[in-house]
Order: structure tokens, then C-alpha cells, then sequence
């Protein structure tokens, strides 16, 4: 767990309270590989949509500098056979592999293979093919050699290409990462729910129960309902996630619903979400710091939402 000193760096460098749950995610996933120096770590990580993702080259970085338990070098070397607009190939091997004269191995990625997954369509891939073509073949040549030192760690660029729908958002998080430098804070749109017609209390449909009496049963109840709960809430809350366990997220999550203005201040937001108004980016945040962080027997920001329709 983070001590005192160190949640303050994070906070001094955060943008925001959402900008600052990231960074606290990633620090606490690859910090270890920066010797838990803070700023290296976020320099070179990013979260997209709660899931942490390291720069391709620091990864390389990380690999080549890594060290096992009795202090030796891990990668005898990293280079690359082939590369050119059309095709990537590189290649590397284990000192721990060397004694028995495995083989190198290596990895290629082609501009067929980004054909194959629809890539070449996208802009960063006109324009840098390249260097996209680099980062693929890197990334994936590194996971499958040397899981012991990056697991399943992905690129915030790949990520950016499954996971971010904006076409100029996903760019801006794709150029950024291939010219290694930290990709600029992706906004996330609310996920697009029906309005919730019910009056407060609210009825989860996973239990057909309230909030308060959810608080009531929770400790009996069994894991798969508490699970259903868990994802209903996280849904109904803007994907904010309050505890990572599922049974303190309903717990946290129920408290404060059995409130009447927090609940309607969430409907309001959802509300607006779901309108051809939509909800600003500015506004977005705030809902989920009130969520995080907010009076639940507070209706000024219900307020301040209602005004602007």
C-alpha cells in the first residue's frame, strides 16, 4: 500500500481526482519495475479505461535492465533483423538459455498482419507504418520471452486500438505512444443507459431489493448475487469502482444510495448523459468525484446538473 509521502507525489502530479486514481493504479502495477521511483513510473505508464499499460520502449528498457534474484541479467540482447515499411522482425535471447544453446528467438510483424486486423485503415497507421510495425513486433516478442518480468503488460497503443472508439482520441494516445513520450489523458464517454424511471428508493434488478436493504443482507448473501450487485452498481455509478473487492464495493456503493440526494443526483447525471445535451467533460468529472469523494446528503451538484437543461 502507498504510505503518505507517496500518494502526495501522485496528487501533485495528477491533473485531477480521476487523473490521480490512474496514476495510483499504475504506480502500484509497475512502480516495482522503475525502482518505485514515482515520476519514472508515470512518465512511462497509462491507464486506458482501468487498465494500466506501459510504454512500449520503456518495456524493452525494463526487460534489458532486469535483473533475477541473484542479480543477473536476465536479457542477453535485444536486436533487430529486419525492418522496413512493410515488415518488423526482432530477435533476442535469455542468458538463463544461453548454457543450453536454445536459440534465439524472434518475433515478425508484417503489414499483412495489420491488414489482417484492420489496421492499416487508421491514421497513425498511414502515417508512422513503420514504427507501428516496430512497437507491435517488440511488445509481443518481449511478452512471450519475458513474462516473469512484464507478465502480460500491453502498450498504451495497443490498448488504444481495441478499447477507444474516438478516432482522434485513440491518434493522439497511438502518436504519442510511438514517439515515446506519455499519451495525453483519454476522457472516456458514460456508458449510455436507459433513464431509470424508478422514484427514490431505487430497485436493483439483480436483487429487486433497496439499498438499504441490500446493507441488511449482504453478509448472507451469496457470492454470485453479491458479484450481480457489484457490476450493477459499478454500471449505475459511471464505472466508478469504490473498493476492488466486490462485497466492499456493494457495501460502500449501497451507503451511500440509501441517501436520497445522492441517488438523485446520479439520476440527474444519467439523466443528462442520456439527453441530446449530453454531459460535459468538466461535469463528467465531477459526478465521479462526488461519487469518490462527495457528501451523499448533498444535493448542490443534483442542482447544479438540473440548471443546465
Amino acid at each position: 500500500m502507498l504510505n503518505q509521502n507517496q500518494l502526495q507525489t501522485i496528487q501533485n502530479l495528477s491533473r485531477n481526482q480521476r487523473d490521480c486514481e490512474d496514476n495510483i493504479k499504475a504506480y502500484l502495477t509497475f512502480g516495482h519495475l522503475f525502482e518505485n521511483n514515482i515520476a519514472v513510473t508515470l512518465a512511462n505508464t497509462y491507464v486506458i479505461q482501468g487498465k494500466p499499460a506501459l510504454n512500449a520502449d520503456a518495456m524493452a528498457g525494463v526487460v534489458r535492465r532486469y535483473r533475477d534474484a541473484d542479480g543477473i541479467k536476465v536479457c542477453a540482447y535485444i536486436r533487430i533483423v529486419e525492418w522496413s515499411d512493410d515488415i518488423c522482425t526482432i530477435a533476442t535471447r535469455r542468458r538463463d538459455e544461453m548454457d543450453f544453446d536454445i536459440p534465439e528467438h524472434t518475433f515478425t510483424f508484417s503489414a499483412k498482419d495489420a491488414k489482417d486486423r484492420n489496421l492499416l485503415g487508421q491514421r497513425a497507421w498511414k502515417t508512422m507504418r513503420r514504427f507501428m510495425l516496430h512497437k507491435r513486433c517488440l511488445t509481443a516478442l518481449l511478452r512471450t520471452v519475458f513474462p516473469e518480468v512484464i507478465g502480460q503488460a500491453y502498450s498504451a497503443d495497443e490498448l488504444a486500438e481495441n478499447m477507444i472508439k474516438d478516432e482522434n482520441e485513440r491518434d493522439a494516445i497511438m502518436f504519442a505512444s510511438a514517439e515515446g513520450t506519455r499519451p495525453p489523458k483519454a476522457q472516456p464517454a458514460p456508458k449510455q443507459q436507459p433513464t431509470q424511471p424508478n422514484p427514490y428508493p431505487r430497485q436493483f434488478e439483480s436483487t429487486k431489493t433497496t439499498a438499504a436493504e441490500i446493507l441488511m443482507n449482504i453478509d448472507n448473501a451469496e457470492d454470485d448475487v453479491i458479484n450481480a450487485l457489484a457490476q450493477e452498481t459499478k454500471v449505475y455509478l459511471f464505472d466508478v469502482q469504490l473498493n476492488d473487492e466486490a462485497k466492499e464495493h456493494v457495501k460502500q456503493a449501497c451507503t451511500k444510495l440509501k441517501h436520497k440526494a445522492f441517488q438523485c443526483t446520479i439520476d440527474e447525471a444519467r439523466k443528462t448523459a442520456n439527453s441530446e445535451l449530453g454531459l460535459d467533460p468538466v461535469t463528467y468529472d465531477k459526478v465521479r468525484e462526488y461519487i469518490v469523494f462527495g457528501d451523499p446528503t448533498s444535493w448542490k451538484l443534483h442542482d447544479e446538473i438540473k440548471s443546465m437543461r
